[in-house]
């Protein structure tokens, strides 16, 4: 009889344990969730507030569920429960084009070639919540390509790609999906 009450309550424990383990499982893609919401609630508000003719995206730029908002006017915005919107990226050249997601790469283009004759196209990623260079590569009107380091300096055409490829492994680069600014998107796609 003793030894039945002592398996039932190491049954009860162990139970109980079990449970504890699977609630605290369970509560943080909650917690994700409404982070993500409170996010797309605050760039909501953000962007009512701005002009009409401007477009927006949601990408997963960095490796968390928050989205990070991107502007066509070169501004990207990130979330901070402690902070709320807060300006990641803002360079009203850059155009971006594409982005790898949950890797904190993205693809910008400057096409200038009306002004100057070359355009310009950056891959950057996050690095201490700012964007930094990781290659820059020109291409001229003539055909030629160059291709530059963050410091600037020259480098070939495979030193760029293995840059590229040192924060983007294997992944496929999503292209950037952009919606006008108007009550309906935003309610749409920032809800």
């Amino acid at each position: 009889m003793k030894n039945r009450t002592v398996k039932k309550k190491r049954y009860i424990c162990k139970t109980t344990m079990l449970m504890m383990i699977m609630c605290m499982l369970i509560s943080v893609p909650v917690s994700a969730a409404s982070l993500k919401s409170q996010a797309k609630k605050a760039y909501n508000t953000y962007m009512a507030g701005k002009h009409p003719n401007l477009k927006f995206a949601l990408i997963y730029l960095d490796n968390n569920s928050v989205p990070e908002l991107v502007v066509n006017d070169g501004t990207i915005y990130t979330y901070k429960k402690s902070s709320g919107v807060s300006l990641l990226q803002d360079d009203y050249e850059f155009d971006y084009k594409k982005y790898y997601k949950k890797k904190g790469v993205i693809y910008s283009e400057i096409i200038a070639g009306a002004i100057m004759d070359y355009d310009v196209f950056y891959y950057q990623r996050v690095s201490k919540g700012k964007l930094v260079h990781i290659c820059r590569q020109e291409h001229y009107k003539s055909g030629k390509w160059i291709y530059y380091n963050p410091s600037f300096k020259k480098i070939s055409k495979s030193k760029c790609n293995k840059q590229i490829k040192k924060y983007t492994g294997k992944k496929k680069a999503t292209k950037i999906k952009y919606y006008l600014n108007t009550a309906s998107k935003r309610a749409k796609y920032l809800k």
